[in-house]
């Protein structure tokens, strides 16, 4: 998938799915921000939609996060996960975070308000607790990796976690960390195009 953000904030994302099948490029409006992301339990407004804009936010104090953040305990892997290590990430337990409390614009959004524990020095955000007429009704938890530079704010997602509490479905999205470069060097200057997404299953150098 190819997603397009534009620097006017009130232009829509452009998106372009590469499907393998039928070798062809489909282009699709910018879906609704409460849709979910592949019939997972994260809805596009999780993943990428979802601005400061859209919410009145109140911070409610600092506290220390405790114990580890989800994850799923039977995972069906594939060639990609099979030998890779799938654990709950403990390392966030006793470190200092924001909580801060996000109340929708729209009256009539999918929950009320939101709450989300954030890291004060590298501003991660380890956990998204969702509200509903008062009832936790979703969790998500997100695992980042240190980029391994000077800013301690550099770090990207090892893994995302959710789950839908009416339900107890899961959703894990998870990303080996060998595939992951930090500043690397890419021969094509256009590798984020249309004509890339053709080749994703050929090796992109």
């Amino acid at each position: 998938m190819l997603i397009t953000d534009f620097s006017d904030a009130n232009k829509s994302q452009s998106y372009e799915i590469f499907i393998p099948s039928i070798r062809k490029v489909r282009r699709f409006a910018e879906p609704e921000r409460d849709d979910a992301w592949g019939g997972s339990d994260f809805t596009f407004g999780d993943v990428t939609l979802r601005k400061p804009k859209h919410d009145n936010h109140e911070l409610l104090g600092t506290t220390k996060f405790a114990g580890c953040l989800g994850v799923m305990k039977d995972v069906k892997r594939n060639k990609w996960t099979q030998n890779a290590k799938i654990e709950a990430d403990c390392s966030v337990d006793g470190k200092e975070v924001y909580k801060l409390k996000s109340t929708a614009n729209n009256a009539n959004w999918w929950y009320d308000n939101r709450v989300s524990y954030i890291d004060t020095k590298t501003f991660a955000d380890y956990r998204t607790e969702y509200f509903k007429g008062g009832n936790k009704v979703k969790v998500i938890d997100r695992s980042w990796v240190s980029a391994g530079l000077d800013d301690p704010r550099a770090s990207y997602w090892g893994y995302w976690y959710g789950t839908t509490l009416a339900t107890g479905h899961e959703t894990m999205a998870f990303i080996p960390s060998n595939i992951t470069k930090v500043n690397h060097k890419y021969k094509k200057k256009n590798l984020w195009s249309t004509r890339t997404l053709k080749k994703m299953p050929k090796k992109i150098k």
